[in-house]
């Protein structure tokens, strides 16, 4: 792959390909590399060195996530893979860190504003590099946990001041994943050109619910902005595909490319028939085409579950664009398999590192490895332009339950964090230990019509065990677009103390009201009535299978509160499973009414049913006596004429239907920041 922006920018050709040795731990992958003197590149990496005589060194990748303490008041953001290096024999003259930013046109200020990052036991230290189109350059390196990171105090484009994070241009991977035949699904994930994000996909892929075939397509040739929203589409129709004589489904209709999650964001495509067709990936901010690929009939597998490919024979897995020019891989030598064990100091992953972070459970930053839906339709048309930050570190919380109440605990570094489960985020200068739980509001449901305000999120009840915090911000559901003024002058954060109820003014953002220095209490968002009489909501669709014959279906409209979410999948976890089907309705107007109804004979009771914020039983119970092998099922609402939803469900989505988030993982409450 030649990216055309940055086809004039210097780089060198002369490496070696060399396949290194790769050994298998708990903990990850560990590469091992020999070679004699001269020039050479990894082929699973994009690492380059330079030596004047033999050398062995390893390395494995850190997810920059782990970094997050060390990264200067969160002012960098990651250009490339982190990796711990270590130098076992030998000398180098140069290493070389592979980087996917694209350095054309505008872009070359980036050079000012790229340096790497050492992780060492005295501390942190930020390096200044040479940058050349695909890597960046060290002259005789110290080794140790390595990153390319670039400044975003340093990226300003003339007059874009408050926008230079949407500006950077980036060099993506688009991977395509068949699953099934029968239906026809693929998985079409989008992620910046790094190896570690393209091998966390792999991995997944590899999952029970998944186990995907890879579909080796090019990348696409043109960068991407990152942060930036995409459509993928089909060429078997492209304007509607709620029409019956579409023969492809595409969920999302768009989403971004980020680095902020740990598996990067994909679409689920589905086809009626096996045919020839396109798949094509188009800007949402200006519609040009930036990927294409053809996927051919007869590359279709008839049982993809069973015929995993090995893509060792394609493009090395992460190597940069270039090395299309390198000649051939060669095994240049061949080592013995390192051996680690638990108690070793090899650099499985450096107690450096880990230390801050993982000391707690609580304090480990990880995503889920599942499809999570809450990502999946995170962009509201109608409070796009509304402002968010996004620079925030995703962990994943300890969480204790007791008397089927949920506790949820997180110790963090000093950075800008949000929990994966309910989206509360919050900034400390230094170490924090948390504690929340989930409250019900009907405690305050004498208060509430007294102050004549209604509930715009989950009622939290937060403690700091340890550390101070200089801000907190609680995830809301309401919608800003069109009347975002409105919406901020009627919006208070509701305290509990031992004095009584008081109300605070706060800082709304398109998700999350933000409140400095806070003194915790039980703690959540109300909107008042007078006000804002009856405003718009984020909402989320949740379909449950209680019973297969005949098909039995719970399906729940609600508004996208991480609370209500949670109570619903405990709710249903003892008698239904849940259908993972794109969930984000919306926006409606709160007590909106909604039909649910199925292109095919069924009974739904109720036929109607109201959006409301404080309610777990409001849903409609769908009957289908003899289903067909896929069918279609919508919502619609009484202030729209076409669907506001719609899916079409499979056999296999109800003969073997996803385990609930309820029965023990995070996702039926990782929906905090959808839309």
């Amino acid at each position: 792959m030649s990216c055309e922006s940055c086809a004039e920018v210097p780089h060198s050709s002369h490496w070696v390909l060399v396949v290194p040795e790769v050994s298998t731990e708990k903990s990850g992958s560990i590469f091992r590399l020999s070679s004699p003197a001269g020039s050479y590149e990894c082929s699973e990496s994009g690492l380059c060195w330079t030596c004047a005589g033999p050398v062995t060194l390893q390395y494995h990748f850190i997810d920059w996530h782990l970094l997050a303490d060390d990264l200067p008041h969160l002012q960098y953001r990651p250009a490339g893979p982190s990796m711990d290096i270590k130098f076992i024999s030998g000398e180098l003259e140069e290493i070389h860190l592979s980087h996917f930013l694209c350095l054309g046109g505008s872009q070359s200020s980036l050079k000012d504003a790229v340096e790497i990052l050492h992780k060492q036991d005295s501390g942190v230290s930020i390096e200044k590099c040479e940058l050349s189109r695909f890597h960046a350059r060290l002259v005789n390196p110290s080794f140790s946990l390595l990153g390319v990171f670039y400044s975003l105090k340093s990226v300003i484009f003339p007059g874009q001041e408050e926008e230079r994070e949407k500006q950077i241009k980036i060099h993506a991977d688009v991977l395509v994943y068949q699953s099934s035949r029968v239906p026809l699904i693929f998985r079409t994930y989008i992620l910046p050109m790094d190896t570690n994000s393209r091998r966390l996909v792999e991995d997944q892929e590899k999952l029970e619910g998944f186990r995907g075939r890879r579909q080796p397509k090019h990348r696409p040739v043109r960068p991407m902005q990152m942060d930036g929203f995409y459509v993928l589409q089909t060429d078997c129709f492209k304007t509607d595909c709620s029409k019956p004589d579409c023969n492809s489904r595409i969920y999302p209709v768009q989403t971004d490319l980020t680095d902020r999650y740990f598996v990067p964001n994909f679409y689920d495509v589905h086809l009626k028939e096996v045919v020839n067709f396109k798949l094509e990936l188009l800007s949402s901010e200006d519609k040009q085409k930036v990927w294409q690929a053809e996927i051919l009939r007869v590359q279709c597998s008839n049982n993809p579950q069973q015929d995993i490919v090995n893509t060792s024979t394609e493009v090395p897995a992460s190597a940069p664009p270039h090395t299309a020019n390198v000649q051939t891989p060669v095994e240049v030598s061949t080592t013995s398999t390192v051996e680690v064990s638990s108690g070793s100091s090899s650099p499985v992953q450096p107690a450096s590192v880990s230390s801050s972070i993982t000391a707690h459970d609580s304090g480990t930053a990880v995503a889920p490895t599942f499809h999570s839906n809450s990502r999946i339709s995170k962009s509201c048309e109608s409070c796009a332009e509304v402002p968010d930050s996004c620079h925030w570190f995703l962990m994943k919380p300890e969480v204790s339950r007791e008397k089927s109440v949920s506790t949820y605990s997180l110790t963090s570094p000093a950075g800008s964090y949000e929990c994966s489960e309910s989206g509360l985020r919050w900034t400390c200068a230094g170490s924090v230990t948390l504690q929340y739980r989930f409250t019900d509001w009907y405690v305050f449901s004498q208060e509430l019509p007294t102050m004549q305000s209604s509930p715009a999120g989950p009622l939290m009840n937060i403690s700091v065990m340890s550390g101070e915090l200089e801000e907190i911000h609680l995830p809301h559901f309401l919608c800003l677009g069109g009347s975002e003024a409105s919406v901020r002058d009627a919006v208070r954060v509701l305290h509990e103390r031992e004095s009584g109820v008081g109300m605070e003014v706060c800082e709304l953002t398109r998700h999350h009201a933000r409140i400095l220095h806070p003194s915790f209490s039980l703690l959540g968002l109300v909107y008042n009535l007078r006000n804002l009489l009856s405003p718009k909501i984020h909402c989320v669709l949740l379909l449950f299978c209680t019973r297969t014959a005949p098909l039995v279906l719970h399906t729940y409209l609600v508004p996208n509160d991480p609370a209500h979410i949670r109570a619903i999948h405990q709710k249903e976890e003892n008698r239904g499973v849940w259908i993972d089907k794109p969930s984000a309705v919306g926006p409606l107007l709160l007590n909106d009414s909604v039909c649910v109804r199925t292109l095919c004979p069924s009974e739904i009771q109720p036929k109607k049913m109201n959006l409301w914020p404080l309610s777990t039983g409001n849903y409609s119970e769908v009957y289908i006596n003899q289903p067909e092998a896929e069918f279609d099922m919508e919502v619609i609402s009484s202030q729209h004429t076409e669907p506001i939803w719609t899916v079409k469900i499979y056999r296999d989505d109800y003969c073997q239907p996803s385990r609930s988030p309820g029965q023990g993982s995070s996702q039926g409450a990782n929906t905090a920041h959808t839309m």
